[in-house]
């Protein structure tokens, strides 16, 4: 459950006025993708996770392509997949969270991608992901993040996070193109959120 909390908090539409759902709403609607990493049984989703990442090695590693082909990415074995209905209040517009969602052993690795309808102001997309991540902060160790770095990413504004949260780091990685948006994140122990494997899970995305 802990890397949908963080990732809901930047994929929540914070714009000023864009009539967004709340950070608790989001939970109960994702609450039924996140069900597995929730129930009791979440240790043994991870350690079958855990288990098929170390028997495969590298080999697992797996390009997922996302809805329409707009994205590709790498993660260190398939992912689940699901696509969760959102509607945004007060216009009641709907639109689609696609989510590929991952445990590997200790750690965690979610995509999650969005095309916000015409009514969402996405005009500013460093705004609109600035005021994600200051939604997040409530999450994370300190209340606050370690890094925050904007870049760009095949030529769109993009924006990497590094926090702790309940001691495990958690890097973000999120890109706007026009109404859509793409968030990697990596959850896991304490000096790995810039390994190899989580490196090469960032600099895979790829936007078609």
């Amino acid at each position: 459950m802990k890397s949908i909390q963080v990732v809901v908090g930047i994929l929540c539409v914070a714009a000023a006025g864009a009539g967004a759902q709340s950070f608790e709403q989001q939970i109960s609607q994702i609450s039924r993708s996140a069900s597995l990493m929730a129930r009791p049984n979440r240790q043994a989703f991870i350690a079958t996770n855990a288990q098929m990442v170390s028997v495969q090695g590298q080999n697992a590693w797996q390009r997922v392509a996302g809805p329409d082909g707009t994205f590709t990415a790498e993660m260190p074995a398939a992912p689940k997949y699901s696509a969760i209905p959102q509607t945004v209040n007060g216009s009641g517009a709907a639109y689609t969270l696609h989510e590929y969602l991952l445990a590997a052993g200790a750690s965690e690795f979610l995509i999650h991608t969005a095309i916000y309808p015409p009514s969402v102001d996405t005009s500013n997309p460093r705004a609109t992901m600035q005021a994600g991540l200051d939604n997040t902060v409530k999450n994370l160790d300190n209340g606050k993040w370690i890094s925050v770095t904007w870049t760009k990413h095949q030529g769109l504004t993009s924006v990497e996070a590094i926090g702790l949260m309940k001691g495990q780091e958690v890097r973000t990685y999120t890109v706007m193109r026009g109404q859509q948006i793409f968030v990697l994140i990596y959850i896991g122990p304490d000096g790995t959120a810039r390994s190899a494997d989580t490196n090469r899970f960032i600099a895979s995305l790829n936007i078609r």
